[in-house]
């Protein structure tokens, strides 16, 4: 039987302070308050092997050290009326755990508390943000794992903490001094940072994010007028030793990172599915340029976002047009997130949609340059052997889906992360494998593969059909299918029980009319409040175009006295 011994690692004399919540800490912040109870899924799991020799005391002064050496991992926080608030005390314990294997199996053990340390629902306000797991055999530690909260690392840095401790341990079994780290940004350090933005600077960013936020379709997933079906969050897993041959050998052709190239057919099929002609990406921004975030291991990452226009274009015009979006988002990727949250309820109100962002690209394998390319014989041949899975639940609803990407034995695996309210199942399946399927056509078929992506050509590449709305109550308007029928219901929500309909004018026009006491502006307000909120979950609606405010009457709509009419819009 597994002994578990729970003896946390105190330390004391450590530097204290208080300040503001960086920009960072900040997202993840409000994205993990989204998320409870069970903000486990934003965890990092790291290990590290423990050099034979070694005690379980040298193992936790390892892990006293690299507390005080990464003040990101006893970071705690507090929300005052100023906003999100971190602090350091001096004094402190961080969770420890000391796992005793003998007399069982060894592997599954291990598995055992992979998991339970893994899934850690942390409380930020109270304790620290990282976790430790000593495995030992018959008193002898073989290996030490942490957990972080997604608010203390991100997977970088979580590598670079991983690391660190491995010195710290080879360090104590040479009887050598702990190396020395190079100099770096502490959070209280990167938020003071952070306060000395040029206001020039933080204008510019923001006039760039109202841009993008302004094209974006209003969501990627979603507006297929699918029966009504209960929310799961999800992952689903596809491994393919196919896909990195054949995102290496585009890459090559289009001199672009083989991580170019996977957000270029995340963005190609995601625009098929919603039969858009953009595709809006939230993508990862490293803010690693200064050499004193290096070695940071806080959370100095932020999502930024890419919206790749997808009209009428080859594949290589896709992937060009996917990196001079990645470049801008890079640029952009240090904002104030409060900032930018007002910028997007402006952009919103001004559209009369909700702008939900939920779909992310997500790279996190170790080289993307692209090598030699292989052959397209050698690709081909390798292209039978993908394997698709559902892996176990994934409790969050903060996106609708996104695409991660993993290094695994002989190959890569994509992984789905996905809200099922959004996208059913038979679909993701269906995405991820028109993903491969595209980039293998793309990399083998030559000149043939050459020209523009058209839904029907995609169709027939990828195994997945276009969209197609209903052939009446639907409309395209800003860019996205909107169904009528939808957008009534909201109006009939904002109308507070007043008598209400949408009517579709001409291609692109919703009118809202409304029974009074009650104005344009106001109606367009409780519309969006309902659409971006909490009150209203129809994804394929949209605010009327033009609100006109009628006296009762048994008319048709159109034929009632007008008091009053307009956008609603500022």
């Amino acid at each position: 039987m597994t002994t578990i011994t729970n003896e946390p690692v105190r330390y004391t004399d450590a530097r204290s302070g208080t300040g503001p919540a960086t920009f960072g800490q900040r997202h993840l912040w409000t994205k993990l308050a989204g998320m409870e109870p069970h903000t486990w899924p934003q965890n990092i799991l790291q290990a590290a092997p423990v050099p034979a020799g070694l005690t379980v005391a040298d193992v936790r002064d390892a892990i006293r050290e690299l507390v005080l050496r990464h003040e990101t991992l006893r970071t705690r926080f507090r929300r005052t009326a100023d906003g999100v608030t971190q602090y350091l005390s001096a004094d402190g314990e961080i969770g420890c755990e000391i796992w005793e294997a003998a007399g069982e199996d060894a592997e599954s053990t291990g598995r055992r508390a992979e998991r339970e340390l893994e899934q850690t629902n942390f409380d930020l306000a109270t304790n620290a943000p990282m976790r430790a797991l000593i495995g030992t055999l018959h008193g002898a530690p073989t290996v030490v794992m942490i957990v972080t909260s997604h608010i203390a690392t991100d997977m970088l840095s979580a590598r670079l903490v991983r690391q660190d401790l491995a010195d710290l341990l080879a360090a104590r079994d040479k009887g050598e001094p702990d190396p020395e780290l190079p100099p770096r940004r502490q959070p209280l350090d990167q938020a003071a940072y952070e306060a000395t933005i040029d206001p020039a600077t933080t204008t510019r960013s923001l006039a760039s994010w109202r841009t993008r936020l302004a094209s974006a379709p209003p969501t990627m997933l979603g507006v297929r007028p699918d029966p009504p079906r209960p929310r799961e969050f999800l992952r689903a897993e596809l491994t393919s030793a196919a896909l990195p041959l054949a995102a290496n050998a585009l890459g090559q052709r289009h001199q672009v990172t083989s991580a170019v190239v996977l957000m270029a057919a995340e963005a190609v099929l995601l625009a098929h599915y919603a039969d858009a002609d953009r595709c809006a990406l939230q993508i990862a921004v490293g803010n690693r340029i200064a050499k004193e975030t290096t070695w940071s291991a806080g959370i100095v990452r932020q999502h930024s976002l890419a919206v790749i226009d997808v009209r009428r274009a080859s594949f290589a015009e896709v992937v060009h047009r996917t990196w001079s979006a990645w470049m801008h988002a890079q640029r952009t990727g240090v904002y104030d997130t409060v900032a930018v949250d007002r910028v997007r309820a402006e952009v919103q109100t001004e559209r009369g949609v909700a702008v939900t962002l939920g779909s992310y690209f997500n790279d996190l394998r170790v080289q993307t340059r692209p090598g030699a390319a292989a052959s397209p014989e050698r690709i081909l041949a390798v292209a039978d052997t993908t394997r698709f899975a559902w892996a176990e639940e994934y409790p969050s609803d903060y996106m609708e889906f996104q695409l991660r990407f993993e290094d695994t034995m002989g190959g890569t695996r994509m992984s789905a992360l996905v809200d099922t309210g959004a996208v059913p199942r038979n679909r993701v399946r269906e995405l991820l494998l028109g993903i491969e399927r595209l980039l293998v056509w793309q990399a083998t078929e030559g000149v043939a593969a050459d020209g523009p992506l058209t839904s029907g050509r995609l169709a027939a590449i990828t195994g997945m059909p276009a969209f197609e709305p209903a052939p009446v109550g639907w409309v395209r308007i800003d860019g996205s299918w909107v169904d009528v029928a939808a957008a009534g219901e909201l109006l009939a929500l904002a109308a507070d029980g007043a008598p209400s309909a949408v009517r579709q004018f001409g291609d692109r026009c919703l009118i809202g009319y409304v029974c009074g006491p009650v104005t344009p502006t106001l109606l367009h307000e409780r519309c969006v409040a309902a659409l971006t909120g909490l009150s209203f979950g129809r994804r394929n609606a949209s605010c009327p175009t033009h609100y006109v405010v009628c006296e009762p009457g048994d008319c048709d709509w159109p034929d009632r006295p007008v008091l009053a009419q307009g956008s609603g819009r500022p």
